[in-house]
């Protein structure tokens, strides 16, 4: 799945498609949604994971038939450097669908001055 359009990347820590890299240590607020229209009809699953340096932190996941969204969001300790990354799995084929509910990948530091727990 890509995430190609930025809203607004101040650091310059968002590497289209898919890819956020924190400049700085600190507490982020790391939040995704995909909305999903599925190929066959029946039942399927679906989930969507945070990855940090390729370790999941944070998921959501679901069986539902039809069109479906799911957001999985978490506050992470990050280190500057640490590759943080979206990642959505469905058991069927279909179609990612910006039009159902938004479709985003976001995140943003806290501005704490304590060191990351």
């Amino acid at each position: 799945m890509f995430f190609e359009t930025e809203q607004f990347d101040f650091g310059n820590e968002y590497t289209p498609p898919i890819s956020f890299t924190p400049n700085q240590d600190g507490v982020y607020s790391i939040s995704g949604n995909v909305s999903f229209t599925p190929g066959v009809a029946g039942i399927y699953s679906f989930e969507l994971n945070i990855l940090v340096n390729s370790a999941p932190v944070a998921a959501e996941i679901r069986s539902t038939t039809g069109r479906d969204a799911v957001s999985v969001s978490t506050i992470y300790g990050l280190n500057a450097g640490d590759n943080v990354r979206v990642e959505f799995v469905a058991s069927v084929d279909g179609t990612i669908s910006p039009y159902f509910e938004a479709t985003h990948f976001a995140a943003a530091r806290f501005p704490f001055v304590s060191p990351i727990p």
